[in-house]
């Protein structure tokens, strides 16, 4: 019962052409290709602006102030030595 089957897909793909009918399908499948498209060109539009703002920040930074090469100086100092 849990497998997806060409029987399950053959039963969506009916229904789906029983709802919208066989003269909307064109125009369905077009929307969904430029959503698909939007949504990649969106994603990577964000990712080209966060690698922007890293670059950026380190024009910014002086030299030595990258976080992988700052040695770790706070102690926890909550405890007391004793």
């Amino acid at each position: 019962m849990g497998e997806f089957s060409l029987w399950h897909l053959i039963l969506i793909l009916g229904v789906i052409l029983i709802f919208f009918g066989p003269s909307r399908l064109p125009g369905l499948g077009n929307s969904l290709g430029k959503a698909i498209r939007g949504f990649k060109s969106g994603m990577k539009g964000v990712a080209d602006e966060e690698d922007n703002a890293v670059e950026s920040a380190r024009e910014v930074l002086p030299p030595g102030t990258d976080d992988e090469k700052t040695p770790i100086n706070n102690r926890d100092k909550t405890k007391k030595d004793s």
